[in-house]
């Protein structure tokens, strides 16, 4: 008499998942490198164009923004005036020969641009993932 039953390995089923699963996470991490690198250019795009929106006047301070890369990591930073940044993000007190004149206002420009670019890729990423097969 036939029998319509069958008989799974667990150990050869969980081998099986685990290769599908390893596989598809290295596809997830490559189509988020490849998103993340090209939009790395668009991204100091972003930085400036948040700081022309911002009541941020100074060209040269503009013009240095630029793209690195840490690993796996994007850095967008301003070559010329590093440690301008915070003090224009966050704002600052107003000091001369140690007497305090008030505070400047903070312009925010870096925390729009990121959350900005934050949402393109994720964006990016989650197209890519999708026509992953």
């Amino acid at each position: 008499m036939p029998s319509n039953e069958f008989h799974i390995n667990a150990d050869h089923l969980f081998s099986q998942i685990d290769s599908i699963l390893t596989e598809y996470a290295g596809k997830v991490n490559t189509t988020t490198k490849d998103a993340i690198k090209s939009y790395g250019k668009d991204a100091t795009k972003e930085v400036k164009k948040a700081i022309k929106a911002s009541d941020i006047k100074d060209k040269k301070y503009s013009k240095g923004w630029t793209a690195t890369w840490e690993g796996f990591k994007l850095v967008i930073h301003n070559k010329k005036y590093p440690g301008l940044v915070h003090l224009l993000e966050d704002g600052h007190r107003v000091i001369k020969n140690g007497i305090v004149y008030g505070s400047a206002k903070p312009h925010k420009h870096v925390s729009v641009a990121r959350e900005e670019i934050d949402k393109h890729i994720r964006e990016m990423v989650e197209k890519e993932i999708k026509n992953i097969q």
